[in-house]
């Protein structure tokens, strides 16, 4: 299982991220145990220890019988049994120890068999198991943030997610892929006026059969809104801020005319004065053109 981690912005849930569902071992495993210990691979398993368990046994007990012979025959030749010579047995006594041996051989290549057995056993077991715990798993309670998503659309939110690394888009919870336009300025010419669009929210619709980015309105656009915008704000102002406007730009029009003629007066030019009243009656000119003042 799958789950997505979602985000509501403005309104509209988008997907920050897909993660597997993170499964609870320990309670896991409880829920799993009956069903697992019911399976062939389990018994299949279980069968191979307990052969082992039982050759084991059985070789345990040949050493055991071999000890207790060489103790009874070390009693009657009064000598211990380390120090025991084959000549000391008889051709039966022999004959058990042999056996005995032989036994114990016998058993142990047959554990060596099984051993050579149990990893594949083994590994099918483990398949088993996580089959179970994905089909009787238990999994951990998910966060407020999250939901739970199919296999499909793991698949499908990856590669969209993926495909929209590193760019200013989102993928929405109905798996659609959106741009984020937030903190974006859009100009757009409507009726043959600019307008301006300021994207504050995702869910800001913009048409953008009429309206530009900033970053691609050409030369000529910006000159245009320019001029527009200029004439647009100094119509809306007040008579106040008119004439206050008109003033301050006029009185900067006189401080570089003087710092004009300063500047040319040093150089030694003549025509100082002349060429400084010249270049201030053209910024006044300019000035009254943008107002729309006609002197008289």
């Amino acid at each position: 299982m799958y789950t997505a981690y979602i985000k509501e912005i403005d309104s509209i849930k988008v997907i920050l991220g897909v993660d597997t569902e993170k499964l609870d071992p320990v309670e896991t495993q409880k829920a799993i145990k009956p069903f697992l210990s019911a399976t062939t691979e389990s018994k299949i398993v279980a069968d191979k220890f307990s052969k082992i368990a039982k050759y084991t046994a059985d070789n345990q007990t040949s050493v055991n019988q071999g000890k207790r012979l060489q103790e009874r025959v070390s009693s009657v030749k009064f000598k211990a049994t380390k120090d025991l010579l084959t000549s000391d047995f008889t051709s039966t006594e022999l004959e058990s120890l042999k056996a005995y041996n032989a036994k114990i051989d016998e058993n142990n290549d047959l554990i060596k068999t099984i051993q050579s057995e149990l990893p594949e056993a083994q590994k099918n077991l483990k398949l088993k198991e996580k089959e179970l715990m994905r089909s009787k798993g238990v999994y951990f309670n998910i966060s407020e943030n999250e939901t739970r998503i199919s296999d499909e659309q793991a698949i499908d939110y990856k590669q969209k997610l993926k495909s929209i690394q590193g760019e200013k888009k989102f993928l929405t919870a109905t798996g659609e892929i959106i741009e984020d336009y937030r903190n974006k300025t859009f100009y757009g010419k409507i009726s043959d006026k600019w307008e301006e669009l300021q994207v504050t929210k995702l869910n800001q619709d913009v048409d953008l059969t009429v309206y530009i980015p900033q970053e691609d309105l050409t030369e000529d656009q910006k000159s245009e809104m320019a001029i527009q915008f200029e004439t647009d704000r100094i119509d809306n102002l007040t008579n106040e801020e008119r004439e206050n406007e008109i003033k301050m730009l006029k009185e900067n029009a006189v401080q570089q005319s003087i710092n004009m003629r300063s500047k040319l007066d040093i150089e030694g030019d003549e025509k100082a004065l002349e060429k400084s009243r010249a270049y201030y009656q053209e910024q006044v000119n300019l000035i009254n053109e943008k107002y729309g003042i006609s002197e008289k």
